[in-house]
């Protein structure tokens, strides 16, 4: 039986735990359109404002991205020893 050690980093098994809650993640953003005319009565809203809530998330993740790889660039991720 051969055991392979993985080097520094990230293993597989803990990226694709990343990659599935990621995904789940974003997933809950689309979910929303598809529900929000059963969501929207049962709030009080009226189907204009309920979209404006659907598209203002979606912007606000699209925000949230734009920031966080730009801050990427610019911030140094490697620890100097």
């Amino acid at each position: 039986m051969v055991i392979k050690t993985h080097g520094p980093g990230i293993s597989p098994g803990l990226t694709a735990i990343f990659s599935v809650s990621c995904g789940l993640m974003v997933a809950n953003l689309y979910y929303a359109q598809a529900l929000i005319g059963e969501i929207a009565p049962a709030l009080g809203l009226h189907g204009a404002v309920a979209g404006l809530v659907v598209t203002t998330t979606q912007l606000g993740y699209g925000a949230g991205l734009f920031f966080v790889v730009s801050l990427a660039d610019r911030v140094e991720n490697k620890r100097s020893s």
